[in-house]
């Protein structure tokens, strides 16, 4: 099976960096540090709820990934806070009740996410309420692969932000 995000890139895959190649070429358990912001808006705190992102701090965090149904099962732990999402083809991922449709963009130095829909319990959210991405993931000077993933709300405010490294485990 190939990965939805090694599907999506298409060619583009192979010009990726190495680390970022092999995390999204399959399954796999990886292991770093991260950082995590959390808006405080009263809808980024209901958008937050609804896809059971981790607390705001910095620590600790492990992806595995592994193969679900037509898709990836993605399990984060952030310290002691189990975040699990499932990403299919598209690719779209599914995290609690929340469901974006994700437009990948390759670059040499790694990938740019962007949102193109949301969903809220299977239902679409309006494109004026719709959160925006800031994503991109890449490699460090020591190799590692990077990730600074983040979405605002319309208007600016924050929704949430994780940003660190991962190696594998």
């Amino acid at each position: 099976m190939t990965s939805p995000f090694a599907e999506a890139l298409g060619a583009d895959f192979t010009r990726l960096p190495p680390a970022v190649q092999a995390l999204h070429a399959g399954p796999g358990r990886w292991a770093g540090e991260a950082e995590v912001t959390r808006g405080s808006h009263p809808l980024a705190r209901l958008g937050l709820a609804l896809g059971h992102f981790p607390p705001a701090g910095r620590g600790p965090v492990t992806l595995e990934i592994a193969p679900e149904g037509q898709g990836e099962a993605w399990t984060r732990r952030f310290g002691t806070h189990e975040m699990r999402s499932h990403i299919a083809p598209g690719p779209v991922e599914t995290i609690g009740a929340i469901t974006v449709a994700l437009r990948l963009t390759a670059d040499p130095e790694g990938i740019s996410i962007a949102i193109d829909s949301t969903r809220a319990f299977g239902l679409p959210i309006p494109g004026w309420l719709a959160p925006r991405s800031f994503s991109h993931e890449g490699v460090d000077a020591q190799g590692r692969f990077t990730f600074d993933i983040g979405a605002r709300l319309p208007g600016g405010a924050l929704l949430i932000r994780y940003t660190g490294w991962l190696a594998p485990a």
